[in-house]
């Protein structure tokens, strides 16, 4: 099974950072295969090229995009909120109908309470004569109150 990674798009990354990228992987391809002092150096160099680079054009795209936003405030609190990734948090799932998203979450904790009582070895046996039986779950349906509605 392969799986396709996600990775955000970073438009300060030029064609010449990609190509000191690349060189940057072949090196450290010489360098595994072959672990010399002076493949490491050449590797460890071309890392901290490629770090600079990165760097520095992270910084100059920032600050022009702060600055072309700089005189419309709510653009620029937009901005600022997604450089530094505040997002709101995830709503609810979207379902249409409240009582399949209420079963689903039913269903969910239910088999999560199953799952962690069958974990768990009772410490004592019950005697049904001397004592009364643990007590059962239940919960497995329930009636969705919507106020106003039937």
């Amino acid at each position: 099974m392969t799986s396709c990674l996600s990775r955000p798009h970073k438009p300060f990354l030029t064609p010449e950072i990609k190509h000191e990228k690349s060189k940057r992987s072949k090196l450290e391809t010489i360098f595994r295969k072959n672990r010399t002092p002076q493949n490491d150096a050449n590797f460890k160099e071309q890392s901290k090229i490629v770090s600079k680079l990165i760097s520095a054009a992270r910084r100059t795209y920032f600050r022009n995009l702060i600055a072309t936003c700089s005189q419309q405030p709510r653009k620029l609190w937009k901005t600022l909120g997604n450089l530094l990734c505040r997002k709101p948090p995830p709503s609810l799932p979207n379902s249409t109908c409240t009582s399949t998203l209420a079963s689903a979450f039913l269903q969910f904790f239910d088999n999560k309470i199953t799952d962690l009582c069958a974990r768990f070895t009772p410490l004592t046996s019950f005697d049904s004569k001397s004592q009364s039986s643990p007590p059962r779950r239940s919960g497995t349906s329930f009636r969705i109150s919507l106020g106003d509605h039937p």
